[in-house]
């Protein structure tokens, strides 16, 4: 059964997710698996919001073993069809650029490169 939800949280690494799992407290009893092994494991969860006067509903999962926008857009994909989210979020520590960034910045890049493909000459 699909489920509308508010926000849709993709994680590149298991590590983003497990400090997700704890700013939220989010624990296994949140954990809505899949039957198939193809498809993603989610966490559901909500988060206050003073804004819209209600709970925001929430799921969030991890990239499977892959990294690299292929996987990353399967992964959308998967949220698309399984909660309709109004809001797509890719969270995750941004390489680790210490220097440049602090926790919890929010960074957008001016170019996105895509070191799957290959140039043929």
């Amino acid at each position: 059964m699909r489920k509308a939800i508010d926000v849709g949280i993709v994680t590149i690494l298991s590590t983003e997710l497990d400090e997700l799992k704890q700013v939220f407290g989010l624990s296994e009893a949140y954990l809505v698996r899949r039957q198939l092994l193809s498809n993603p494991h989610y966490y559901l969860s909500s988060i206050p919001s003073e804004a819209s006067g209600r709970p925001l509903s929430v799921a969030f999962s991890v990239l499977p073993e892959k990294q690299g926008n292929t996987a990353s857009a399967v992964m959308t994909a998967f949220f698309l069809r399984d909660w309709y989210p109004r809001l797509m979020c890719l969270v995750g520590i941004g390489a680790g650029v210490k220097a440049k960034c602090q926790l919890g910045d929010v960074v957008a890049p001016r170019v996105v490169v895509d070191v799957t493909v290959k140039l043929a000459y």
